[in-house]
């Protein structure tokens, strides 16, 4: 992930290894076939994915999970807890429901990160009830705590939804995240800076 320059840079649209990188990365500790239906619902077919990518995708769960990646990076223990809160304000109950059982599989277990501040303090507000933890917000934060360019990041995120459903439908996850790369890259990007 470095460049000659010994800056860390963010992984561009078209770089796979970047993206395969970031995926296993923002996974380190979590079994993907424990990830229940998040917020996308399926049937898994483009039709279904382009629909929940401008309802749920871009509008709601874009720019929260970009907040709280950013939170997470600044140490902004509060934000994370309130932009959590604010997706069950947005989401439905059900995708609420979904959300938060999906991101179960995020909890606990992982030596990875409980000895990071910025998961410690979000584990306490999740078992004191201040924060719901839903399924973008424990992935943003390990995606960030892992230092996972943001634009590899919310593809994983993408392809987490995604693979979610059963069974498998006829689309390539190829093709549902075409439909994604252009939001990702008309939302104002961020990544990291030279460390």
């Amino acid at each position: 992930m470095k460049n000659g320059s010994g800056s860390i840079y963010a992984a561009s649209a078209d770089d796979g290894s970047e993206i395969i990188r970031g995926f296993q990365i923002s996974l380190l500790g979590v079994d993907p076939g424990e990830i229940s239906r998040g917020t996308f619902s399926g049937p898994q077919n483009l039709r279904a994915w382009k629909e929940w990518a401008e309802v749920i995708f871009q509008p709601i769960i874009l720019p929260k999970f970009r907040a709280i990646y950013a939170a997470t990076s600044g140490m902004k223990h509060r934000t994370i807890a309130e932009v959590d809160r604010e997706l069950s304000a947005l989401f439905s109950d059900e995708t609420c429901k979904h959300s938060t059982v999906a991101a179960r599989a995020f909890h606990g277990s992982k030596s990875e990160v409980k000895h990071m501040p910025q998961w410690i303090r979000f584990e306490e507000k999740l078992e004191n009830g201040e924060s719901p933890g839903h399924l973008p917000t424990l992935f943003a934060i390990q995606s960030a705590l892992f230092n996972v360019p943001i634009f590899s990041a919310l593809i994983s995120y993408a392809y987490v939804e995604w693979s979610a459903i059963k069974p498998v439908g006829n689309a390539s996850f190829e093709e549902a995240v075409a439909c994604l790369k252009p939001m990702i890259q008309a939302s104002q990007t961020f990544g990291l800076h030279s460390i």
